[in-house]
């Protein structure tokens, strides 16, 4: 078998800005619009809108509500939308509407691509929300809410690191609670007995 597989240059660059890797969802909703913006033309969209709604949780107390443009030619559409919904873990969910263009709906073989893209976009969007779920995890005492004793050094670490001179004073409220409990328990009946 002594076939070449071509892959369109502007599909390629489409497909690996979807797979870099982002920080935020500041940075990935901009990823992902590049991305858009370089598929438009070959997808025949006019429109891709996202509405994210997550749930009230403990990591997220006010839930996660966003709806956004991710791309747009101005032009009105009077076109049909190919709407995904895909579920979050939490039980919200992330829909993904995109709109056709010059038509008043996409064809059953522009529909398979485009829902091959939507997902495409969503697995972007879920993994960006882990990496900042498992970040604030990783930094949170997750009894309290407070910021653990690693987030604590990681942003001494960042002061000290821009050359200014800073006074980093840090109590362990687990190291007190803990002398505490070894005052009440040890040291206060071994006095009263004297």
């Amino acid at each position: 078998m002594n076939k070449e597989m071509i892959i369109d240059p502007e599909i390629k660059a489409m497909f690996e800005l979807l797979a870099e890797d982002a920080s935020t969802m500041e940075a990935c909703m901009a990823k992902i619009k590049c991305s858009l913006s370089i598929a438009a033309e070959l997808f025949h969209i006019n429109k891709v809108e996202l509405k994210l709604e997550a749930p009230v949780s403990k990591l997220c107390p006010e839930g996660q509500r966003a709806v956004e443009v991710l791309y747009d030619t101005g032009d009105a559409s009077d076109g049909e939308p190919n709407i995904s919904v895909f579920p979050l873990p939490s039980g919200g969910t992330v829909t993904i509407m995109d709109y056709p263009r010059d038509q008043s709906k996409f064809s059953s073989k522009e529909l398979e691509l485009h829902n091959m893209l939507l997902r495409q976009i969503f697995y972007k969007i879920s993994r960006t929300m882990t990496q900042n779920l498992l970040q604030q995890v990783m930094m949170t005492d997750m009894s309290t809410g407070v910021a653990n004793q690693d987030y604590l050094m990681h942003f001494a670490g960042g002061l000290i690191a821009s050359g200014q001179i800073y006074i980093i004073l840090n109590m362990s409220i687990k190291c007190f609670l803990m002398s505490r409990v070894i005052l009440s328990c040890v040291i206060m009946p071994s006095i009263s007995k004297i």
